[in-house]
């Protein structure tokens, strides 16, 4: 796994002189980045040390899930875009498989101490714009696995922040840090923003990335509230879902 994240790292497939050389490239990449995602979804949470099992790895601060996910976001950048839809797909995976554990916050922290989730979230959405179909499907599909992790989250959290002492009054709990926003949550304005890119696919690409886009709003649906301020996106989606 450790060659394969220094083999990634270092590959630039626009870089091949010759077309045959770029599509052997391009199909090595896509292998690799499948391998990882198959490593990613097993492997232990807990930061590599190499002091464990004996072996003579070196010393690693960041843990492995973290690299791979890191990686798979930057392989979302490739000018290629057979790349960009195997990373897309290899972020679906792992997310959907709980390679990145939304419980645990420590192990939801990348190298540079963001935000995992938020991060992917950005890097599927962006996938959702890209000018190639087969990245905008894998995006998409990848987009409503992140989402419907997360529909837990927004609801862990509304129960602290909506839920009321004395229904009379309406006056709010005091939560701590950890209860106002767990580290799963994604927030309100990111959340309707992934559904906006996901209306405009639904709308005004192809039918072939319908069932996708259309699963994913119903994902987002699930973690709206029927509040005044996202009641009106409700019976957005609703009669968008019905129209299609």
């Amino acid at each position: 796994s450790y060659e394969l994240l220094l083999s990634l790292s270092s590959s630039s497939s626009f870089h091949a002189s010759q077309q045959h050389d770029y599509m052997n490239h391009d199909k090595e990449v896509q292998r690799q980045l499948h391998i990882l995602t198959m490593i990613m979804t097993t492997t232990d949470i807990s930061p590599i040390d190499g002091s464990s099992n004996g072996c003579s790895q070196p010393p690693m601060v960041v843990p492995l899930h973290v690299q791979i996910l890191e990686m798979l976001q930057y392989k979302c950048n490739d000018n290629v875009g057979t790349v960009k839809v195997a990373a897309q797909r290899a972020l679906g995976e792992g997310v959907i498989n709980c390679a990145l554990p939304f419980e645990n916050k420590k192990a939801c922290i990348g190298s540079t101490g963001h935000n995992l989730i938020h991060m992917i979230l950005q890097t599927t959405c962006n996938g959702c714009k890209d000018t190639k179909l087969a990245v905008r499907l894998q995006a998409v599909w990848a987009l409503g696995n992140l989402i419907l992790a997360s529909i837990p989250y927004r609801h862990h959290h509304h129960k602290y922040t909506i839920m009321n002492d004395n229904v009379t009054t309406m006056k709010k709990q005091q939560p701590n840090e950890e209860q106002q926003q767990p580290v799963g949550y994604i927030c309100d304005q990111m959340w309707i923003q992934a559904y906006q890119d996901c209306k405009l696919l639904t709308i005004n690409d192809s039918d072939k990335i319908l069932p996708s886009s259309a699963r994913c709003i119903g994902f987002l649906a699930g973690g709206l509230e029927y509040t005044q301020k996202l009641r009106i996106i409700l019976h957005e989606i609703i009669e968008l879902l019905v129209s299609t």
